[in-house]
């Protein structure tokens, strides 16, 4: 069944919107400890870049065969060149992302040692996005809204989801019947209200709720009652628990073998699972497939994509 779901991907489209970021990565050889200060001292060997947040959304619905428009902000700046070269080499359109010459691309650099990470260093600007790029935006959403199968919120709080932005998408999606899947920060929940699915991980879903001493179960409760919505919630290696609009609760055991790095975790879900949802798959069963592609980039060093023939390897291997 599953796999029947999986073969439908190929040539559906899923609109993204949110917060787009360039992942640099300094990797290098740790051999001894600095004399200036209790730190590493890293050989760097090479550096590589891709794409990250609502960027690596987009490039894993490429991935597993799916089409997809980018609507994003990026700064008038060599990194937002960088990351339209990375975007363009995974055949990903660009022409939807908007250049905000008033802030930088947001960037976050890696400094990996011994294929360990030993520190991130962030470039970004915070603030809401200015009435004339909110505009932008907006125009932005209504050309690729129309004709997309499901369409995706990647929200990490750097100053993208406005509620006029938020609003418009619920509007043009509820126009076209098409579900909004939502992978977004507490800070943001007002703005989730009535989308399809949205994906927190435990941390997240808490602060949405406020209350660390309930049970996830009820926390997932109160959060679909709170915002109108299913609720898929990622519990690391415990799996994911899904809370439907009808109440009903399902548990989903984790499918990781080997757990390197869970960069990029909550943007594979969120794109397994749209796609899912894009294919018309039943909601528990498009949640299933999310858990399957966390599981295969979670073995994986970095920010990551995850293949369609990796998504049914894994589907397959854990049949037999």
């Amino acid at each position: 069944m599953l796999l029947k779901i999986v073969s439908q991907f190929k040539g559906k489209k899923v609109a993204v919107l949110g917060d787009i970021m360039l992942d640099r990565y300094l990797w290098g050889e740790v051999t001894r400890i600095s004399p200036e200060a209790p730190v590493p001292v890293v050989l760097k060997k090479k550096e590589t870049f891709t794409p990250g947040a609502a960027a690596n959304v987009a490039a894993n619905i490429v991935s597993l065969g799916g089409n997809c428009d980018l609507v994003g902000v990026v700064g008038a700046d060599e990194a937002s060149l960088k990351l339209k070269d990375e975007l363009n080499k995974r055949d990903i359109r660009t022409d939807m992302i908007v250049t905000d010459a008033s802030g930088p691309t947001t960037q976050k650099t890696r400094v990996m040692g011994n294929r360990q990470q030993l520190a991130r260093l962030d470039k970004e600007k915070r603030n809401a996005v200015s009435g004339s790029v909110e505009e932008e935006i907006i125009k932005k959403i209504n050309q690729i809204a129309k004709d997309c199968d499901a369409f995706v919120i990647s929200d990490y709080v750097k100053g993208l989801l406005t509620p006029k932005i938020a609003a418009e998408v619920h509007k043009v999606c509820s126009q076209n019947d098409i579900r909004i899947v939502c992978d977004g920060k507490p800070q943001n929940k007002e703005l989730f209200k009535n989308c399809y699915l949205i994906t927190p991980n435990k941390k997240e879903a808490v602060a949405m709720v406020g209350n660390g001493k309930e049970t996830i179960e009820v926390v997932g409760q109160k959060l679909s009652h709170k915002l109108n919505c299913n609720v898929l919630i990622t519990l690391s290696e415990q799996g994911m628990i899904l809370i439907e609009k009808n109440g009903s609760i399902v548990n989903i055991p984790t499918k990781a073998r080997e757990v390197f790095d869970v960069s990029g975790a909550g943007d594979t879900v969120a794109t397994a699972t749209a796609l899912a949802i894009a294919a018309k798959a039943p909601l528990s069963d498009a949640c299933r497939i999310g858990n399957y592609a966390a599981g295969v980039v979670v073995g994986k060093l970095g920010t990551s994509i995850i293949t369609l023939k990796e998504l049914e390897e894994a589907i397959i291997s854990d049949e037999k």
